[in-house]
């Protein structure tokens, strides 16, 4: 769980700001809204964020998400822009680097990751443990000129030199310590609790207005059915009276132009789906139907089916959310969502 992010001149920060999901002494709805993750720390469940347009509520989501993105992308070459905006209303600000610091737990340990960097180079990076009331370096890593240099505790973890060498070849001062980590054949479980907490519980992207869903909900749909009970019963709670969802993967034929837009401008099919779609001339699309309960005249219930296309905007968005919070739930993970009220 998250206890607290700190951002400083990244976007519309600034200025060092913390954002805690640490508990106030107020135990109201302890049992729902809060966790005991240690001795005397309580986590909130959920924070909402709320404040007048352009307060920087979505660029917060954002550093959520440039994190999560960060850790593990790997950057082309050195030359690569790291991606991080600093705070540009200002003539100092550009050209600082911009800082991030996250306190999390994996399930009772505590870590703290503390990121510095610029739109070249990642100046400085560290990951501490709590085996105590006090924080146990794991690695450090700092920018020497335009090449990187980290150093592992020996007191703390375990690895070779071979995979010291190996990370630290990998490690490209544009990127994590933590991707190039994840390139190597080697094992440090300090290392590998945080990658694993950051891939499964850390992995989701935040939602906003414009995110599709819909194609998620039927993805869960079709791999998986006590997803269809768990939306049932979120769309029932909801008051919009579907009995019933069915998923189906179907074919359908594609005409000459349209396998020419495929073949030739989709830079994003797999090379064996487009010797597929040269083969079979057809595009696999997932059909869903929903099935309404109506009371009619007499009082009598009557059932009727009704395409995805002809439900209401409310009814996919919700469809799309549930299933994403249910994936939320069945992994304690974290998920971030941007204007909630419009969903």
């Amino acid at each position: 769980m998250i206890l607290e992010l700190k951002i400083k001149n990244f976007l519309s920060f600034k200025d060092e700001v913390t954002f805690s999901f640490e508990a106030t002494r107020d135990k109201s709805f302890e049992d729902y809204q809060v966790v005991e993750i240690a001795p005397n720390t309580r986590i909130l469940r959920l924070a909402v964020v709320y404040g007048a347009n352009a307060s920087g509520k979505s660029n917060l989501l954002n550093v959520f998400d440039f994190l999560r993105n960060f850790w593990f992308d790997m950057p082309e070459d050195k030359d690569t822009p790291t991606g991080v905006i600093p705070f540009l209303l200002d003539r100092e600000t550009p050209q600082e680097p911009s800082e991030f610091a996250l306190t999390f737990y994996v399930k009772d340990i505590k870590y703290l990751y503390s990121l510095v960097l610029d739109r070249k180079n990642v100046i400085s990076e560290k990951l501490f443990v709590y085996p105590g009331t006090q924080p146990a370096l794991i690695f450090d890593r700092k920018l020497n000129s335009t090449v990187s240099e980290i150093t592992f505790n020996a007191q703390k973890v375990k690895i070779s030199q071979p995979a010291k060498d190996e990370i630290i070849v990998k490690c490209l001062s544009n990127m994590s310590v933590l991707a190039a980590y994840n390139r190597v054949n080697v094992a440090v479980p300090e290392i590998d609790n945080v990658i694993h907490w950051m891939k499964s519980q850390y992995c989701m992207p935040s939602i906003e207005p414009n995110t599709r869903l819909v194609d998620f909900a039927e993805e869960m749909l079709a791999g998986n059915k006590s997803v269809k009970q768990y939306l049932l019963s979120f769309l029932s709670r909801a008051d919009y009276n579907i009995t019933n969802i069915n998923t189906e993967e179907i074919e359908e034929k594609i005409t000459d132009d349209m396998l020419s837009v495929l073949l030739n401008k989709a830079s994003n099919i797999p090379n064996d789906e487009k010797e597929r779609l040269r083969m079979e001339r057809t595009v696999r699309l997932v059909k869903t139907e929903f099935e309404h309960k109506i009371i009619n005249k007499n009082g009598s219930s009557e059932f009727y089916k009704m395409a995805k296309g002809l439900q209401s905007a409310g009814t996919i968005r919700t469809l799309g959310l549930a299933s994403a919070i249910r994936e939320t739930t069945e992994n304690n993970a974290f998920l971030a969502v941007d204007e909630i009220e419009s969903s």
